[in-house]
């Protein structure tokens, strides 16, 4: 009987840990939308630390401090973001949207050949009909002083429903 008891208090615990664990993540994703990334930060670090080996909260420490490090500027923001999205390359090299916040995070450092490098294989590993992937990379080949190429991305960003793009087009000859 005690031991019919224990499983269950066990499985209690793991079932309530599980739905904490997603109720974080959830309310993280919540806070990045809201753009309060110091809070979203804190409650993806709270979900890792239910559950440090599900990938979802460390990529959600990792957007929280892309999005922080694009919001404020600060290259230590922007170093914050590629130790933890090292974190999770090292886990899964082609998780989520992965490589387009490394290339996000390269583009703030204005390091645009390694910007250049993750847009390409978020692109290549990525859902092609996203139109910030070619806004993305359309802004990365401006920087490496590739216009034609950049109206080529702008364009099909346009085409794929990006805004930006087509304001961006109005610069391509």
């Amino acid at each position: 009987m005690k031991v019919l008891l224990s499983v269950a208090i066990l499985l209690t615990t793991i079932v309530s840990l599980g739905q904490n664990y997603d109720d974080l993540i959830k309310e993280g994703r919540a806070l990045l939308n809201q753009r309060k990334y110091e809070d979203a930060l804190s409650k993806f670090q709270q979900a890792e630390k239910l559950n440090p080996k599900k990938i979802e909260a460390k990529y959600g420490t990792a957007v929280a401090l892309s999005q922080k490090s694009f919001a404020t500027k600060e290259g230590s923001d922007c170093n914050k973001a590629i130790e933890a999205l090292k974190v999770v390359e090292k886990l899964d090299d082609k998780f989520s949207n992965l490589n387009y916040n490394f290339s996000i995070v390269y583009f703030e450092l204005e390091n645009y050949d390694i910007a250049f490098k993750y847009i390409q294989k978020q692109i290549e590993f990525g859902n092609q009909s996203d139109p910030d992937l070619y806004y993305q990379r359309g802004l990365v080949f401006i920087q490496l002083k590739k216009e034609k190429e950049a109206c080529k991305d702008f364009k099909k960003a346009s085409k794929l429903g990006s805004t930006l793009a087509t304001q961006s087009l109005e610069n391509c000859k």
